[in-house]
């Protein structure tokens, strides 16, 4: 059994030995989120971009999506674009692709 230490952070409790506690944006060279686009404008969501929402970060890995967005979409909102090995999170799930 790996022994644990208090992490001095309450509502975490104990971490294993050897662990530190640092703050997310530390850990990362990017952290940030996009825009969304008009949802009853139909010409954003007849292409083939892959858009994630985030209840496509479930459990498991992501190998689709359920809705696309067209190049017109990307160009006028501020997606975030995300590559493999990306790390995201909804808050209480994070995922790896």
């Amino acid at each position: 059994m790996r022994k644990m230490k208090d992490s001095g952070v309450e509502w975490i409790g104990e971490i294993p030995e050897g662990w530190e506690i640092r703050k997310i944006f530390w850990l990362f060279g990017l952290i940030g989120s996009g825009t969304t686009p008009i949802a009853d404008n139909e010409e954003y969501f007849d292409g083939d971009i892959p858009w994630l929402n985030t209840g496509d970060l479930t459990d498991g890995l992501i190998n689709s999506c359920n809705k696309y967005i067209s190049s017109s979409a990307l160009k006028k909102y501020s997606a975030l674009k995300i590559y493999p090995s990306s790390v995201l999170s909804n808050t209480d799930t994070v995922k790896q692709i």
